[in-house]
């Protein structure tokens, strides 16, 4: 009923019909437990040989090895020729561009020959990211000088404070409904713990896929139209509104969505730090 029919099961628990259905919390905390044991799993499993895709073509150790080769030789070779210009006094504003873009393309191949060798977290090291957000930069400095120490506590902060989810979420849907008397928050609250936890086994699911290697296609149809077309099925079940309200009430809850999402993960780059 989760997924078939999420708004009659938001309604019939509301009601009290709780003795048939499995806690709303339990399944929600079911739900991120399922979510965070199934990447940790796939992390596992996943070859650390998968090709990367670099300007439409395979990228393979040998063939990585040997861009790399050829981006070390060309850069040499224009910093030589634009030694030879400062030499003579020239113009070297041409070459400084085609110098910055071989000096780019280096970084990159770097960075790849890093994820291949399986060291993905020295691809992040010494990164210098600006936000303008002094707070901001500091976790963010923190985070590519310890990416492994980082992540874990990211992730650690993420299952052990799932729950803050609900918190964040329910103020959003109440405002879809503020002049609504006959729901209040703990009906927004049960209609959040109900997608929020859709969404996360949902989002299993299509890792798996992924994985097993259904077509991605596929998968990213599912993964675009899935969630609103779900957000819309349990606010209609859930609130007995009309299509037209429905309709608009899920756009409005897809960007409040998103504005939750960036609050918590904000939180959790302060409590990784």
């Amino acid at each position: 009923m989760l997924f078939t029919r999420p708004g009659e099961l938001t309604r019939r628990t509301i009601a009290g019909e709780r003795a048939k259905f499995v806690s709303p919390l339990a399944l929600f905390l079911f739900s991120v437990f399922l979510l965070f044991a199934t990447f940790e799993m796939l992390k596992a499993v996943s070859s650390p040989n998968l090709a990367t895709q670099r300007t439409g073509k395979s990228l393979t150790p040998a063939g990585l090895k040997a861009d790399l080769k050829r981006a070390e030789a060309k850069e040499k070779k224009l910093a030589v020729e634009r030694a030879a210009i400062v030499a003579r006094r020239g113009d070297t504003e041409a070459l400084d561009v085609l110098l910055d873009d071989v000096r780019a393309d280096l970084t990159g191949l770097r960075n790849a020959k890093a994820v291949f060798e399986g060291r993905a977290t020295d691809a992040v090291k010494g990164l210098r990211i600006s936000t303008r957000l002094p707070w901001l930069d500091q976790r963010v400095a923190h985070a590519t000088k310890e990416p492994k120490l980082f992540l874990y506590k990211l992730q650690s902060s993420a299952y052990k404070y799932s729950w803050v989810l609900i918190l964040i979420s329910t103020p959003f849907i109440w405002l879809l409904f503020a002049f609504r008397r006959d729901v209040g928050l703990y009906e927004h609250a049960i209609f959040a713990i109900y997608s929020l936890s859709a969404m996360s086994i949902g989002a299993v699911a299509l890792s798996i896929a992924y994985t097993a290697g259904i077509i991605e296609p596929a998968i990213g149809t599912v993964a675009l139209f899935g969630p609103p077309f779900h957000m819309y099925r349990q606010l209609r079940g859930a609130y007995g509104i009309g299509r037209f309200s429905a309709i608009w009430r899920t756009t409005a809850l897809l960007c409040f969505s998103l504005i939750a999402g960036l609050l918590f993960f904000t939180a959790l780059l302060g409590m990784a730090s």
